[in-house]
């Protein structure tokens, strides 16, 4: 959080934002929202819930991995059928919190 606040305070940045967004976006809540993105995105595309990383990064790791390499086979094999639920997964957590994060800028500005 200190890197965050003095970032922000070095850059003209909201320092508070910064806070509420390492709050938020960090090594233990990334797993959570993976999951989630994960788990929304398979509901979303009436998909099986067969293939779930056990260790998201040793996933990432893979997918980083099959991309340097131009592993097609690999990343559409492994990576795609993960990837692809969380991509979609992740369209109605970006609306919420563009919506809710929208509102409350804009309330706290016309105060």
């Amino acid at each position: 959080m200190a890197i965050a606040a003095g970032s922000a305070w070095l850059f003209g940045g909201s320092i508070i934002s910064s806070a509420i967004g390492t709050l938020i976006g960090n090594p233990w809540t990334f797993p959570i929202i993976w999951v989630a993105i994960l788990y929304t995105g398979r509901k979303l595309l009436r998909l099986e819930h067969n293939k779930t990383p056990s260790n998201f990064e040793e996933f990432f790791t893979s997918a980083w991995q099959a991309l340097k390499e131009l592993d097609i086979d690999t990343f559409g094999h492994d990576i795609w059928p993960i990837l692809w639920p969380m991509i979609v997964g992740s369209i109605p957590f970006y609306i919420i919190f563009w919506i809710l994060s929208y509102f409350l800028v804009k309330h706290s500005l016309t105060k």
